[in-house]
């Protein structure tokens, strides 16, 4: 009888045995199928994200709320055209998502490679077992998680924190722009595909490999190699490079971040000062204060004791008015009538003083929110001094704001706070609760929760919590206030006319022939500037039965009341729409108003109102507050009384700062210094009120000298600026 041998299998391709064999047969399997999955899910991938973000271009759905409303997709143009620039822009709004294809291609080039050594594969079997199954998992959870990334920024903006979005690593300049505006655009419909879209990519990308299995892995054996991969990603970034070059595909530099190049920016960034300076000079120039000068923005000057009233009021009503720029408002000139009853107080009964020549200190509200609560501006941060995203949460979740809130307690006050908006305002935005409410205020609340000290139960209406209920919990304020005889501080803040603009009441007869050209012609945009007008038109509404109430109660002679706006709002001039991007007029130009019947009477006899044109900004606020009410100032507050003579009105300067840019407006003319896109302006404001004509590119010459005055100013204030708050972070605390 034949003995048959237990004689170890012998793989009949290679002719090995055993676990050697079973490792050798799974690196040929990787190798023949890894590149071909690799190659497929990066063409999946990126395909994924670039046409998701292309489709909104195209459809032109993200210009319509807020954003840069022709940075993808130009309807203007004509079709063979507009086409291709669109396609062009999508390249470099998807510029970090593509970066992280290369790097899933790149990685896994290097893993392919190391698996595919075949000592490597003999001496570790079981490793390349493992592995095998490994590469698989890694692949497909890096697709998905390129995709995933995409998805939760567009419907996360605010609560997704990733590196990418941090200064110096973004991947595509200001993809913020993009991102922020499509969240709030996304419906039903295309929720539903973004959720199935993580599956659909698996099922496609497997679909790809199996029709096209010889092409892929053709294609794969050439691409998948770390110095192929290498060279593509060098000729990815200097193809993105040209795109991005200011007037090819761009045709003027005023579109922020996205005109210059993100990856030179991100390689420069580690570079020595030396080899950056080819690269320009666009770093904040360190201009001493001379010895005996004293600059009109530093603190403890706040002009007090010129304003001599016989009867001042002892209870401030400070009120924010979210988004409310003042070239939209009639009161400022509009062609609208949005604000009759400020009109009526102001200009017919003469019961207080509007200031004509007002501006925020930057264009978007946690940046502002400084100088609204303790007149102070913000230092050449990313973002603003109380949020610092590469701090974050670090010293600066705690800066020392010197509130004037917790000012008005040590005087005696009752202070108050009520804000409008949900829990995406106050405690999902940035720092901006915790930053303010939990200081200085008896009773802080919004439509979510309480901050303050004392918790009353007044009711609490959610994310709906609209300026109707804000208004309603400011009566329950004066109710409170009623009870003792303490003066009182009120701080409100609406968000009615925030965008998407809440929709309500309002005339039915707007000039629509008036609208803002960006907007004619398209019904959704027309539909949305309709509901601004409309809610500024309410929040006016609400504003003058606030005052008949406080006229009932008795208070109002004894009250001032308020109004400013914290930053205000694009409607597609210079190309941008909504707010937060640039420092152009429509951004920054704010309503100021304060009510007192003592005031209006006092200002109408001394020439100073009821209309001032003195130059302003939110940092005069608060010293302007306490030299009505006859109380001194805070030391660490910047601003300066707008009642004062001891500030000549034609010296007086309005210093702005938002991310790479600052400006600077003395007299008629302003600055602008654009370290984003390496450009700077100077309008005359007063004769070019929409700063349509650069005075630096028409007349460089003849305005050289005002220039230069501006820019040394800017600079001066800039770097004494940047000290100041630094030393306040490192040294000063909260009360």
């Amino acid at each position: 009888m034949a003995t048959t041998l237990d004689l170890p299998r012998t793989h009949p391709r290679t002719g090995m045995h055993g676990r050697a064999a079973e490792a050798t047969e799974s690196t040929r399997v990787l190798r023949s199928e890894g590149p071909a999955v690799l190659l497929s899910l990066v063409i999946v991938t990126c395909g994924a994200i670039y046409g998701i973000k292309y489709a909104i271009g195209i459809g032109n759905l993200w210009t319509k709320g807020s954003g840069l409303p022709l940075v993808v997709f130009d309807y203007r143009l004509p079709m063979w055209q507009s086409v291709p620039l669109a396609l062009a822009r999508t390249w470099l709004c998807c510029a970090e998502d593509f970066a992280a294809g290369l790097a899933i291609l790149l990685i896994g080039s290097f893993v392919l490679k190391l698996f595919s050594v075949r000592t490597f594969a003999q001496r570790y079997p079981a490793m390349i077992r493992a592995g095998r199954y490994a590469f698989w998992t890694i692949a497909y959870a890096g697709a998905l998680a390129a995709v995933g990334l995409m998805i939760a920024n567009m419907f996360l903006f605010f609560e997704v924190d990733r590196f990418l979005d941090k200064k110096k690593l973004q991947m595509a300049g200001s993809i913020f722009a993009m991102e922020k505006s499509t969240q709030d655009q996304v419906t039903l419909p295309r929720t539903l595909v973004l959720a199935f879209l993580p599956v659909g990519l698996i099922a496609f990308q497997l679909l790809v490999v199996r029709h096209f299995p010889r092409t892929l892995q053709r294609a794969a054996y050439y691409l998948c190699r770390p110095s192929v991969v290498s060279a593509g990603l060098v000729t990815f970034l200097g193809l993105t490079w040209c795109v991005q070059t200011p007037g090819q595909i761009f045709d003027q530099p005023s579109y922020g971040s996205y005109t210059r190049n993100p990856h030179v920016y991100l390689a420069t960034s580690y570079l020595p000062d030396r080899v950056r300076l080819l690269l320009g000079d666009w770093d904040i120039e360190h201009i001493t204060i001379e010895r005996g000068e004293v600059p009109d923005f530093l603190p403890g000057y706040p002009g007090l004791g010129d304003l001599q009233l016989k009867t001042r009021p002892r209870n401030i009503i400070f009120i924010v008015a979210e988004s409310c720029g003042s070239r939209w408002m009639h009161a400022y000139g509009a062609p609208w009538q949005n604000t009759p009853n400020l009109e009526w107080i102001i200009d017919k009964e003469h019961k207080g003083v509007l200031f004509e020549d007002s501006y925020s200190i930057s264009d978007h509200s946690i940046a502002s929110a400084i100088g609204l609560f303790g007149s102070m501006n913000n230092n050449d941060c990313e973002n603003c001094t109380v949020y610092a995203a590469r701090n974050w949460p670090g010293p600066n979740r705690d800066f020392p704001v010197p509130a004037a809130s917790t000012w008005l307690q040590k005087k005696g006050y009752r202070t108050y706070f009520m804000g409008a908006g949900g829990r995406s305002v106050w405690e999902g935005y940035k720092n901006f609760g915790r930053a303010f409410l939990p200081y200085g205020f008896d009773i802080a609340k919004d439509g979510h929760r309480h901050w303050g000290k004392e918790t009353p139960d007044w009711g609490f209406k959610q994310d709906d919590h609209n300026d109707e209920s804000l208004f309603a919990d400011a009566y329950h304020c004066l109710d409170d206030a009623g009870k003792t005889d303490q003066p009182f501080f009120l701080m409100m803040w609406n968000y009615d006319t925030h965008w998407k603009y809440s929709d309500g009441e309002g005339p039915a007869d707007w000039d629509e022939s008036r609208f803002p050209a960006m907007v004619q012609g398209d019904p959704e945009r027309l539909a949305q500037f309709r509901r601004y007008l409309s809610a500024i038109w309410r929040f006016d509404r609400l504003l003058g039965k606030l005052y008949s109430d406080l006229e009932d109660r008795g208070i109002a002679d004894d009250t001032l009341l308020v109004i400013v706006g914290d930053h205000g709002q694009a409607f597609g001039q210079h190309g941008v729409w909504s707010h937060g991007y640039k420092l152009f007029e429509e951004e920054v130009r704010v309503p100021c108003i304060f009510i007192n019947k003592n005031l209006g009477d006092y200002a109408v006899g001394h020439g100073c109102g009821p209309r001032n044109h003195v130059l302003c900004s939110q940092l005069d606020i608060w010293p302007t507050i306490m030299d009505i009410c006859g109380l001194d100032c805070n030391k660490i507050w910047q601003g300066r009384s707008l009642f004062s003579t001891s500030v000549d009105p034609g010296k007086r300067h309005v210093y702005l700062w938002v991310g790479g840019v600052a400006a600077i407006r003395e007299g008629d003319f302003k600055y602008i210094w654009d370290k984003e896109d390496f450009e700077l302006y100077l309008f005359d404001v007063r004769n070019d009120p929409t700063e349509q004509n650069n005075l630096l590119r028409q007349q460089p010459v003849e305005f050289k000298s005002i220039k230069d005055r501006l820019h040394e100013q800017l600079h001066k204030w800039m770097s004494w600026q940047a000290e100041w708050n630094e030393d306040l972070l490192r040294n000063g605390s909260r009360d």
